[in-house]
């Protein structure tokens, strides 16, 4: 279920998104606006996200089990301090590209859950390009995601045929199945249903 679940954010989320920005296109004066988009995404989820982070973590290592081990610092106390940067600018879900292995077959992240957000405000920053596409033209607008689910379907068919390949390997932003990439072909999905909503 709890794959089913994350498609379904991302579906949803593709419709959501792209029914806000043509509205925002439709009723605010001037039109609609990147820099403003953003800027209410970002004040939207920025100052909520890091309040979770930030008071869950003492809970965490409050209540986790053997927190009178090492095993509270190397699962949680030493990834958050060299890598909870990255729930500040949304890069959560690469950061197994960059983290170190500290041992134990699994690399450093900082609560590697809140990778949805990241992934999600990754797409905000590009969902608007679509949007300008549709208002200025539908059929344009439709076949710039009919393009994207094209592509998105093509990149999942060739990772997961390199993935049975031996000795295969791909630079970690394009094999990380937290990546953007991974998740555009739901996200479109969402922004295809949306538009045919709005057309």
């Amino acid at each position: 279920w709890a794959d089913f679940g994350v498609t379904l954010f991302f579906v949803l989320s593709g419709f959501l998104i792209v029914y806000i920005l043509v509205d925002m296109d439709r009723r605010e004066e001037g039109g609609m606006s990147y820099p403003r988009f953003v800027a209410r995404r970002f004040f939207r989820i920025w100052p909520s996200l890091n309040f979770y982070w930030a008071a869950s973590m003492p809970l965490f290592l409050y209540c986790m089990p053997g927190k009178h081990d090492r095993m509270w610092w190397y699962n949680f106390s030493k990834p958050c301090r060299l890598y909870g940067w990255t729930n500040l600018v949304f890069f959560t879900n690469f950061s197994v590209c960059y983290s170190k292995d500290h041992g134990a077959g699994t690399p450093y992240t900082c609560q590697d859950h809140l990778w949805t957000v990241s992934t999600e405000f990754q797409m905000y920053l590009v969902t608007p390009v679509f949007a300008r596409l549709f208002v200025w033209h539908e059929a344009a607008g439709f076949a710039s995601v009919l393009a994207a689910l094209g592509a998105a379907t093509w990149w999942s068919l060739v990772a997961f045929h390199r993935q049975n390949v031996d000795g295969a390997t791909y630079n970690c932003y394009l094999a990380d199945e937290n990546s953007s990439l991974y998740c555009v072909g739901e996200y479109a999905m969402g922004m295809l249903c949306g538009m045919s909503y709005l057309a």
